[in-house]
């Protein structure tokens, strides 16, 4: 949703289904402009009262805004309120609310293949936290360990909906070890596009 600046649309509000009391991490996201507002503010009702944290929608958010860790509990009315500002527009595309667990996140170090592709990763203490196989055309044979990598061939995304790899303009299937749609540039990319 997008507030045009001035208007009387002043506030949207999320919130969270709950099964159990616990931290959330709170993340926003909006898309890019220099038309946005440069003082968003977002009130997240918690636990331990109310938090107002005022963010600029004109820098580049790169995804997810991570907003803090708050304490909710079901039946407690807690939620996150987006507030319009008086100049510029404000963008409350998204607000996603993920439990914030008890570990503290760490460091992986990718190894690769000669090809680029991401065999195994690795944490602080160099133990082996994801192992990945894969037959010629990139196609998983097992993957072990508790970390996740969705990264494959190099610039390739795997997407666990299609069973493709995401690949910017188009989606390559490890299957077959070839791309679903014709290659954008067209013949110019030879004849096997």
């Amino acid at each position: 949703m997008v507030v045009p600046s001035g208007t009387s649309a002043d506030r949207v509000t999320y919130t969270p289904t709950l099964s159990s009391a616990g931290t959330l991490d709170i993340y926003a996201r909006w898309s890019e402009s220099n038309t946005r507002a440069e003082a968003v503010t977002y009130t997240i009702h918690h636990g331990g009262g109310s938090t107002d944290m005022v963010v600029n929608q004109q820098q580049p958010s790169a995804g997810w805004f991570r907003l803090g860790a708050f304490s909710m509990t079901p039946g407690q009315n807690h939620r996150v309120e987006v507030a319009g500002a008086l100049e510029g527009e404000t963008v409350a595309d998204a607000v996603r609310f993920v439990s914030a667990g008890t570990s503290a996140p760490g460091i992986y170090y990718v190894h690769a293949d000669h090809l680029g592709s991401p065999q195994k990763m690795t944490d602080a203490n160099q133990a082996l936290v994801w192992d990945a196989v894969y037959t010629p055309f990139g196609q998983v044979h097992a993957i072990t360990g508790p970390a996740t990598n969705n990264q494959r061939f190099p610039g390739q995304y795997a997407d666990a909906e299609t069973g493709f790899n995401y690949n910017y303009f188009r989606d390559y299937d490890p299957t077959t070890g070839r791309y679903v749609q014709s290659d954008p540039i067209g013949l110019r990319g030879g004849w096997n596009s």
